[in-house]
């Protein structure tokens, strides 16, 4: 099942949220690996500050688990 799809059951189930925010990383390429390419690798800093930032805007508190 995919998001779109997730997203579908949740909206029938009365489940939606009201906002949603998507954060990812365009990658160099789609190759098949196991690992993080070293682009990837490079950039999840820069990702998880914008997620912790969305998160502040919204009022979320973010913790470490």
């Amino acid at each position: 099942m995919g998001l779109k799809d997730l997203l579908a059951v949740a909206e029938l189930m009365g489940h939606a949220p009201r906002e949603m925010a998507l954060v990812g990383i365009q990658p160099a390429s789609i190759a098949m690996d196991a690992e993080l390419s070293p682009y990837v690798a490079g950039r999840l800093e820069e990702m998880i500050s914008n997620v912790l930032m969305k998160l502040k805007e919204w009022d979320v508190e973010a913790r470490a688990v």
